[in-house]
């Protein structure tokens, strides 16, 4: 009896550390889009003034600095709890959208974005560039507080694949060239149409990573072929930023954010239980 009582107990260990493993390749995944090209920077910085200075550097890049964008006083960035705590994890799409159409009240505009994990092929002309690509939700720009220098950003609902260009890559690989707009490029064997070139300084959502092209999230397949994590809830690489409504307090977001995450862990309970057995929680900086 104690014999079959310890494979039992020894099964269930396993079945739980499989789900682990499972939840952690999900998280760990959206922790390196988030911070890959950070930490380098971080690294190069841990040389030359010790290691906890330069973590100290990098949580202050993520999760402290404000926001970039006009006012940014009503910009949040928002997470999904991994533990019951409040440390800060990655969003789903799923999650993405559910929320951006529950908190209209709240917020003026909620975006969502997420790097590429590899770098992409980017050819241009006769040739090929290794760049970094960050995929974003729709009303990205606006949500951001930040306009194309040239051309436009992104609609709400786009028809075709279409793409923004860093400053750096309008200049190194255009010339600076004004008729960029319109010009063909072909990313991972996929051709987009260049509409807009990203503003100087542009940050990202998560703070100090460079981005070389933004590809709307209605066309990330074209990039990632065979990838459904749009589709999958459990699928946390999105970082969410919102803008607030004029008027509306971070405590009022955070209220509000507390009826939309008790919402979404009773339908969507194993989604939304997080790597403690406990629910999910809504956080917002």
């Amino acid at each position: 009896m104690s014999r079959l009582r310890d494979s039992a107990v020894r099964l269930a260990n396993l079945f739980r550390r499989e789900r682990l493993e499972r939840e952690l390749d999900a998280e760990l995944q959206a922790y390196l889009e988030m911070a890959v090209l950070a930490v380098v920077s971080v690294a190069v910085l841990a040389v030359g003034i010790g290691t906890n200075v330069a973590m100290l550097a990098l949580v202050d890049a993520l999760l402290l600095r404000p926001l970039p964008g006009a006012e940014p006083d009503r910009l949040v960035a928002m997470f999904t709890s991994d533990y019951s705590s409040e440390r800060p994890g990655a969003d789903s799409y799923p999650d993405f959208l559910d929320i951006r159409d529950s908190t209209r009240d709240v917020f003026e505009s909620v975006t969502a974005a997420s790097f590429v994990p590899a770098p992409v092929g980017v050819r241009i002309g006769g040739e090929t560039r290794v760049m970094s690509a960050q995929i974003v939700g729709p009303d990205y720009f606006d949500t951001m507080g930040s306009r194309p220098a040239h051309g436009r950003g992104f609609k709400t609902v786009e028809t075709s694949a279409v793409a923004v260009i860093s400053n750096a890559v309008w200049l190194s690989e255009f010339g600076g060239d004004p008729s960029v707009l319109g010009r063909a490029i072909t990313i991972n064997g996929s051709p987009f149409t260049v509409v807009g070139v990203a503003p100087v300084g542009l940050a990202t959502t998560q703070g100090i990573l460079r981005v070389d092209v933004r590809l709307p999230a209605a066309f990330e397949q074209l990039v990632r072929l065979g990838d459904d994590r749009q589709e999958r809830r459990a699928a946390r690489v999105y970082s969410m930023v919102g803008r607030l409504r004029a008027g509306v307090g971070i405590g009022d977001a955070r209220a509000f954010l507390d009826v939309v995450a008790r919402r979404l862990q009773q339908s969507y309970p194993a989604e939304w239980t997080d790597l403690s057995g406990q629910p999910r929680a809504l956080t917002i900086h």
